[in-house]
């Protein structure tokens, strides 16, 4: 029958079209890691001229003030709940940040590198503390594969002893893991690239508040401010753009397991370029980081789990959903949206293909305040 024909055309254009929104997004946090990899060199050697906090005090307020730049129009536009999931996200994010640094003042590197990745094992954890969805057997499959995977590369003689940089690591792994459930979370609610920009700024104002006391050095050399606008454009905004357009299309858990490339990627830049020896640790640990993937993308419910963490989650009623709401109205002003318009905000129901259009199909609508 034609109308039944027509149908059936219908539905498969859509399906095929999601695949191709995977695939790409995919690519992209694959991407991310590469070029998060490639940045390790250029991060070692500004550090052995500035400090740490004020490397990244220049990178993110440079970040920031590029973004301002280019995109002061949609920032203009922004809501005050887009306002608050961009400062909100940009604390979370700067507090993974800060746990870590000061963690590898007590701990060695290559410990500190295997506890900050068990953000892969924290993250399908909040998604179903926060949102009850379930994560798929597969998922857990290869969130252990990543693990196993990440110790041959980086506890190679390393040894952890439970102790306060440890602890604040974990904490940091912990950050991390909530940035990125609560970028799944958020990101389609909103302009992506306006929240991230509002992301760089916050952390750019974080760190910059504690570089003052001690007074902030400037790089001197032209290398160096090159290096900085790298991880200003590309590695921090450009990164976080994409990381958040991403995150409409696949599942947090999927990109957390997808993050564990970074180190593989760091590792293959070391050896080609700067001569590190090629060790079975780093091969064994890349296969089964690779094969972890692999098991979560080729996992019975593959299409479900992603259906549902992108459209159909479901916070914990009348608990930390009420509370984050009150306080999300409280920020924004006046009385709690849900009221006054008559809707659940929580519900993402259709937010997702909302937020993507507008995201990245010419910005906030006008009808917006």
């Amino acid at each position: 029958m034609p109308g039944r024909q027509t149908s059936h055309k219908k539905h498969w254009s859509i399906a095929n079209n999601e695949k191709q929104a995977r695939l790409v997004a995919s690519l992209s946090i694959l991407m991310l890691c590469a070029v998060w990899g490639s940045t390790f060199p250029m991060a070692k050697g500004l550090m052995e001229r500035i400090p740490g906090m004020d490397y990244l005090s220049w990178r993110f307020n440079l970040a920031f003030v590029l973004g301002l730049l280019l995109f002061f129009p949609r920032i203009k536009r922004m809501t005050g709940r887009e306002w608050f999931y961009g400062l909100a996200l940009g604390t979370i994010y700067a507090a993974g940040q800060l746990f870590n640094t000061i963690g590898l003042l007590y701990i060695q590197a290559s410990v500190s590198s295997f506890i900050t990745v068990m953000y892969i094992v924290f993250t399908p954890l909040l998604v179903w503390l926060l949102f009850r969805v379930r994560v798929a057997f597969a998922d857990w499959i290869a969130v252990v594969l990543a693990i196993t995977g990440l110790a041959f590369l980086s506890l190679s003689g390393g040894q952890i002893n439970f102790g306060i940089g440890e602890g604040l690591t974990l904490l940091g792994a912990l950050a991390y893991a909530l940035h990125i459930v609560m970028m799944g979370r958020w990101a389609p609610r909103g302009d992506v690239i306006g929240m991230s920009v509002v992301q760089m700024g916050m952390m750019g104002l974080i760190f910059t508040t504690i570089t003052i006391p001690d007074g902030i050095v400037v790089p001197t050399e032209t290398w160096d401010w090159v290096a900085l606008f790298f991880m200003a454009a590309i590695a921090g905004l450009g990164a976080m753009v994409v990381q958040g357009w991403a995150q409409t299309i696949i599942s947090a858990t999927t990109v957390a397991l997808m993050f564990s490339m970074e180190p593989v990627f760091a590792s293959l830049f070391a050896i080609l370029f700067w001569g590190e020896p090629l060790t079975s640790s780093l091969i064994w640990g890349g296969l089964l980081i690779i094969l972890a993937m692999q098991v979560s993308a080729l996992g019975p419910r593959f299409t479900e789990r992603n259906e549902a963490l992108v459209e159909e989650e479901t916070i914990l009623p009348e608990t930390s959903a009420g509370l984050s709401q009150a306080f999300e109205d409280i920020v924004t002003g006046g009385l709690p949206g849900a009221i006054l318009e008559g809707e659940d905000l929580l519900d993402p129901e259709g937010v997702a293909s909302e937020g993507l259009h507008r995201s990245f199909e010419g910005g906030p609508t006008e009808g917006r305040s």
